[in-house]
């Protein structure tokens, strides 16, 4: 049962392509089920990785536990890609914002 559905919008000079490599080539399963558009699953989370108007987003629903958020965390920022990501509960009130900006880039 998924209890946090996550939004985030990534800066990175990396494809969406590449994005979902680096979640493949930590275990999770992965699929393109769209042009621009993949689906990155594991025990923990169902997530959509997409590009919409120059923008890369992520989004998706997330196992209720604090330790599952932050395991997505550490991948983006141990891949080097600046977020800004939101969790919402189950009655779609934001819970907590998190931000990440990598040292080089000044875009967000």
């Amino acid at each position: 049962m998924y209890n946090y559905q996550i939004f985030s919008e990534l800066k990175t000079k990396f494809s969406e392509r590449r994005v979902a490599g680096f979640f493949n080539d930590l275990g999770w399963k992965t699929r393109q089920s769209g042009r621009d558009e993949y689906e990155l699953c594991s025990n923990f989370a169902e997530l959509e990785l997409c590009c919409d108007g120059g923008r890369l987003l992520l989004r998706g629903d997330v196992i209720n536990n604090s330790s599952n958020i932050s395991s997505i965390i550490n991948i983006l920022k141990q891949c080097s890609i600046s977020f800004r990501l939101e969790c919402y509960g189950t009655n779609h009130s934001l819970i907590k914002e998190f931000k990440w900006r990598k040292e080089q880039d000044s875009s967000m």
